[in-house]
């Protein structure tokens, strides 16, 4: 398989220095399209890979096909070029939409949609073991929590665990390391991976709701061998729950309750660092979306 990204998507994933870039097409593909698969590697297409924020898509050429990707929440927002004007599957220039507020298949003879959300999946129980701190420290290394998500979207739910962890020990804001964070992206980067492990626990909150729509923010935790206080749509679906701390479906006073457990009885907090993360692993999300493209 051969992956080319549109000019639009080169400069916002490859030019672009910042939270989003990778050093080339072939780190994307492997992130974000799953191109590691064998069955992927010895297929002959050529995959185009467009944006959601472009309008005008060219039909593909023989030998290619068009997909339309976007890390974004497209139920959430009204800003988006091609959602706008199509709405989720209207162009008949896309063959594949990969999309991260779905959370199943959807797939006609013309069109499939696939989750973007089963290839951050796949990526992670590929690559766990292999994405990981460089230093890991130990406890008395290092500091008690931090906020990584302090935007203003589910500003009060962010700011009711930030509060209750205060009281609890000293809790930072990302924002705090600015100077120590610009310009590493949050994508294969074991810098990043490294900032987060400064920390026993990681406060990450979604920007927005809908199912599928999982983001990088917790497996950056697990990566990174930190407990995740974690908000976000229907995370037992796809994690066991004794990986973290379900920000969701505690209140806030059990939330607390479990942080100071945590805290104060470390082998409590081995065994939700080691626990195991993905339910159903070894399933084969990929098997529909190369059946399609190998139909084409």
């Amino acid at each position: 398989m051969k992956y080319v990204l549109s000019p639009y998507m080169k400069n916002e994933f490859l030019i672009k220095k910042g939270y989003g870039y990778f050093e080339n097409v072939e780190a994307f593909a492997c992130y974000f399209l799953g191109s590691y698969d064998e069955r992927f590697i010895n297929c002959d297409k050529t995959l185009i890979i467009y944006s959601i924020q472009e309008d005008e898509i060219p039909p593909p050429k023989d030998g290619e096909l068009n997909v339309l990707w976007c890390f974004e929440n497209c139920n959430h927002y009204t800003h988006y070029k091609h959602y706008v004007k199509y709405g989720d599957y209207g162009d008949e220039n896309i063959q594949i939409y990969i999309y991260n507020h779905i959370d199943d298949i959807v797939k006609t003879d013309d069109y499939i949609a696939f989750p973007l959300l089963w290839i951050r999946i796949k990526f992670f129980e590929k690559y766990y073991n292999d994405y990981k701190p460089s230093i890991i420290r130990n406890k008395e290394q290092q500091k008690f929590n931090i906020l990584m998500t302090p935007n203003f979207h589910n500003k009060e739910i962010k700011s009711n665990i930030f509060i209750i962890c205060s009281t609890i020990d000293k809790t930072y804001n990302i924002y705090n390391f600015k100077k120590k964070i610009d310009n590493l992206t949050i994508y294969l980067n074991k810098n990043f991976i490294n900032f987060i492990n400064i920390f026993r626990f990681a406060i990450v909150c979604e920007n927005s709701d809908s199912d599928g729509y999982i983001t990088e923010k917790i497996f950056n935790c697990f990566h990174a061998r930190v407990i995740p206080i974690y908000y976000g749509n229907n995370p037992e679906k796809y994690f066991h729950e004794g990986s973290f701390i379900d920000a969701r479906k505690l209140s806030v006073k059990e939330i607390k309750e479990k942080i100071i457990e945590l805290k104060n009885n470390d082998e409590l907090y081995d065994k939700m660092i080691n626990h195991p993360k993905l339910k159903n692993p070894n399933v084969d999300y990929f098997s529909e979306l190369v059946d399609f493209i190998n139909s084409k």
